[in-house]
């Protein structure tokens, strides 16, 4: 009797634990409000999360910055936005009213921001339904005024795949702009598009992939400066992967042989930008121009169902920074993958090869910010525009501008399609044309030639 009795004590507790955890994870049992701003929430977040507001605080996705191991010349480095200039809104300093926009604080690039009040933090736009949150497009990263920020508050979670693309799809001003292979479709899809986001697939959210410890995300994308990780996927998959039923030992064998040279994502994903257009080349020197694809940016030339440029990719990449001179012969290079086909660490990957004509000095020979939200979009004057951009980024402008090409290399690694999809013998080999591989190194076609030693 007394060991029934032990055992029911055992499972009412258990039960009660259990329970307590679920109803735990409804925040409208204990957030009442009411809130003022978005601050008044973070106190309220803080108050039961303080170690978590501490790991968010020393974060890339807060602090804009971070160490990498992974850029030539600048190992260990803290590097961030402030040390990047890019072709697409080319840079952060005098746009911050705008930028902040995905920022995960609220009040970036005001007077008076500190990273050091943890107040400044943004829990909502990585927690909240969305459906009941959304930061102003024009207010330093601050929640929009028709924000409820009880419910918001109320209505928190575990990150979605909305809460991620909410910032990441819109990259360069618009969805799928930047990246080429992360669109806003990627929130609600099939295993066709993607295998492991799809909602008939994997149903994968972000972090199933980004696995995040201490609220540090990995993943590295080497137009990004800064890194919390590396993402692979051999994760999941392992360095042999190829073990299929329907195809004999021989064949499987020799696709693992492959992986040792191929990156997965060379393979299975054949193009990218399959639902949305993504922007191949920019020319910001149109810009101000009635005649321009956009008054405001310039002229563009957009892309959907890209076949990737192919490259040697050992891990680390070579960067741009501000300060940094350009190439007088041109193109100037902003971001490329670093590796060689005699590089036995480096695999053949899959990248989105962007080109922008964006403004410089002229006389120092280097690229510089234009001031643009509330300065060259109001009076489209570009010799006010770089000077504003170049003070507000600590760099000289000499009064002399012109505007220079540059060539951007951005990993493709979404958009994962079936196996029965991914490339097969035939694209690469004995007169298919997906690679060149004369331009990789080798002599010709390694089936006919041989690979590399």
């Amino acid at each position: 009797m007394g060991k029934k009795l032990t055992l029911g004590i055992v499972f009412i507790l258990t039960l009660f634990v259990v329970s307590s955890t679920v109803m735990a994870m409804d925040h409208s049992m204990f957030i009442k409000g009411p809130f003022d701003s978005g601050k008044d929430v973070t106190k309220k977040c803080i108050s039961c999360h303080s170690e978590e507001a501490e790991d968010v605080q020393h974060s890339i996705h807060y602090q804009w910055e971070g160490k990498t191991s992974t850029i030539k010349g600048n190992k260990n480095k803290s590097l961030g936005k402030k040390d990047d200039i890019n072709g697409f809104c080319i840079s952060t300093p005098a746009n911050e009213q705008r930028c902040a926009q995905c920022h995960a604080g609220y009040g970036y690039g005001t007077e008076e921001f500190s990273f050091e009040d943890q107040t400044n933090i943004d829990c909502l736009v990585c927690h909240a339904d969305l459906s009941k949150y959304k930061k102003a497009k024009k207010d330093w990263g601050r929640p929009d005024k028709s924000v409820d920020l009880v419910k918001a508050a109320q209505s928190v979670g575990q990150p979605t795949r909305e809460n991620c693309l909410s910032c990441h799809a819109y990259a360069g001003g618009g969805n799928n702009v930047k990246e080429g292979d992360i669109e806003k479709e990627l929130i609600h899809t099939n295993r066709e598009y993607d295998v492991h986001m799809g909602t008939d697939g994997a149903d994968m959210s972000c972090q199933s992939c980004h696995v995040t410890k201490d609220h540090k995300i990995p993943g590295r994308s080497i137009h990004v400066l800064g890194s919390e990780g590396t993402v692979t996927c051999a994760q999941c998959h392992t360095d042999k992967p190829h073990n299929s039923s329907n195809i004999s030992k021989k064949a499987n064998a020799t696709l693992n042989e492959h992986a040792q040279t191929v990156a997965c994502q060379t393979c299975h994903i054949p193009e990218f930008s399959k639902k949305s257009k993504t922007k191949m080349e920019w020319d910001w020197s149109a810009a101000g121009s009635k005649d321009a694809d956009s008054k405001l940016k310039g002229n563009f030339v957009k892309r959907k169902n890209v076949k990737p440029t192919y490259l040697w990719y050992n891990g680390m990449s070579e960067n741009y920074l501000v300060g940094d001179k350009i190439n007088p012969d041109g193109p100037t290079i902003l971001a490329k993958p670093v590796g060689s086909i005699e590089d036995k660490k480096s695999k053949i990957y899959p990248f989105k090869e962007f080109t922008s004509k964006q403004p410089a000095d002229a006389k120092y020979n280097q690229l510089i910010t234009p001031h643009l939200f509330k300065g060259f979009w109001g009076h489209f004057d570009w010799d006010k525009a770089l000077k504003a951009g170049a003070e507000a980024g600590g760099l000289k402008y000499s009064g002399e501008y012109t505007f220079e090409t540059t060539k951007t290399f951005i990993g493709i690694s979404h958009e994962v399609v079936p196996k029965e999809k991914a490339l097969n013998c035939g694209s690469c080999h004995l007169g298919g044309d997906r690679i060149d591989f004369e331009a990789l190194g080798y002599e010709g076609d390694p089936m006919v030639k041989g690979g590399r030693n």
